[in-house]
Formats: C-alpha cells, structure tokens, sequence
C-alpha cells in the first residue's frame, strides 16, 4: 500500500510517536526534534505529517525583532496557523551596559573559580563582548520602548485564530542566552567558559518602570494590551510563570494595566503559577 493512500491523520499520528518532550520546559528534545526532521525526508506526504510536531518546537519568544518577526511570519502561514494552539513568551530584552558592571563580571568570576582579566586574549575577548552587547541594545532598545513590540503582538494574536494558551516566563535560565546577537559566541572562546556560567544580570533584564503606585512591569502591559485588542472575544488563558528569587508578582503588575473591564474578564483566565528555582544547564 503507497504511503498516500494512507489518512494524513493516521501519518500525522506515526509521525507525533517520534516526539519527546523535555520534562522542565514542556517542549521538544533535541533529539526527537533531529528524528522528527529525518520523518520529513521520506515523502512529500511525511513532510506534510510532520507540520503539527515540527511547529510546536518553535513556540518560544522573546520581546526582539528578530524573534517576533518569526512569530509573525508563522502567523501569516495558513499552513501553520491551525496548529498553533499554545505560545510561551519570555519578558527579557537586553539591558542598558554600564561602565559600573564590572563588580558583576568579578562576582561571575570568583563563582565559578575563574579570572578572565589574566589573559590578554581574555580581556580582548570581554571587551569585544560589551561592543557587541551595546550595539545590540542600540537595535533593540526602540523596539520595545516604543511600542513596535506591542504592535507586532497585537497583530500576530489577530491571526492564531486557533490559539489557547500565552505561557509568560519571568526569566531565562541560568546560563541561557537570548538569540539573535552574537555576545554568547564569542564568550565560548574565555578560558574555562562553560555554559552553565551565569550571566543574566550583565547582560538581560525585564523592561521596567515606575509610576506613582510603584515599579510597573512594562512587558506585561505589552502583552496583555495586545492579548486585549487581538483576542477579539475568543477564549484565552494567560499563564505567568514566577520563580523563587526572581519574582515576576502578578498583582503588583497588573495593577493598572488596562483598566481590566468586563469584556476582558469574560474572555482572558489568568493564572499565576509558582514554579521550582530553574537550574544550570548540564
């Protein structure tokens, strides 16, 4: 019997034993991502099948250009968009380098037994680093200071007709990088770099500000500002991830945000979930 004369939805099931996921994320292994990929290589009809698998690797995104203009292309494919039920977005952008980030490369080092300011290489090597991560931060900066990221947002959740659920992270894990910006290549070449170093207070933070009620927490106003306007009456359910030590407070955040009315009530759950403390990467 020729594989075509099989349903799509039989195929479509052969091809979703291949996938594994990983526990702590809830996404996609590497590996069955790699045997997922090999299924597309046996026929067109294969290649077809493995859509549903292969989209639900690609729903982590990031407040950058790079990364929601992923997102709006996958909103614009209608290939894709009926598999699309789920998306996870992590409210961390770039932060501002500072001349006084020194004491932060000092503590990274005495952590993790190291000092890179022995080696010529070394220093040339962090120096070359922070040019990079300014000039990223120079890019991104505007994006998301002024609105375009709420925008591209708004207009992508306009689109995923069949989307259920917006999982919002507080954070990266110890010793992950945000794509798109070539600093953490270059950090690899450090002598005694090991991934699981922790960085993410030199170079990351969530965008914030400050209002009379206190700290406001400007990438959940973005996203529930574009849930609000690109919902359009569907059901949502809007999860917001904290973990211990670096808390993401839901309710000092939402204070204000949106005038939360009826309409907003009625079609958007949210939810706060407290997860474990996030571990280095082996």
């Amino acid at each position: 019997m020729p594989i075509q004369s099989l349903p799509l939805e039989m195929t479509t099931k052969v091809v979703s034993h291949l996938a594994d996921y990983d526990g702590d994320s809830g996404y996609l292994t590497k590996a069955s991502l790699v045997d997922i990929k090999s299924a597309r290589l046996v026929s067109r009809w294969f290649n077809k099948a493995s859509i549903p698998a292969l989209v639900d690797a690609c729903f982590v995104f990031y407040p950058t250009r790079n990364s929601m203009s992923r997102l709006l292309w996958l909103s614009s494919n209608p290939d894709l968009v009926p598999y699309v039920h789920r998306l996870k977005l992590v409210g961390v952008t770039l932060r501002d380098p500072s001349p006084g980030d020194g004491y932060l490369w000092f503590e990274a080092e005495e952590i993790h037994g190291l000092n890179w300011q022995q080696s010529a290489q070394d220093r040339q090597c962090l120096k070359a680093v922070t040019v990079l991560h300014s000039a990223a931060r120079a890019l991104e900066g505007s994006y998301t200071t002024l609105g375009q990221f709420r925008t591209d947002l708004t207009m992508a959740l306009r689109n995923l007709r069949r989307l259920e659920m917006i999982r919002l992270d507080r954070d990266l894990a110890p010793g992950q990088h945000l794509p798109d910006w070539s600093g953490p290549d270059k950090l690899r070449r450090l002598t005694g770099w090991h991934d699981s170093i922790d960085l993410r207070d030199i170079f990351y933070g969530d965008y914030v500000y400050s209002d009379a009620t206190g700290r406001k927490y400007q990438f959940l106003d973005d996203v529930f500002a574009a849930v609000q306007a690109g919902v359009g009456g569907r059901r949502m359910k809007v999860v917001v991830s904290s973990i211990p030590g670096r808390p993401f407070p839901l309710r000092t955040a939402m204070r204000g945000v949106a005038d939360v009315d009826v309409a907003w009530k009625q079609d958007v759950d949210v939810e706060e979930e407290r997860t474990r403390p996030m571990l280095p990467r082996s």
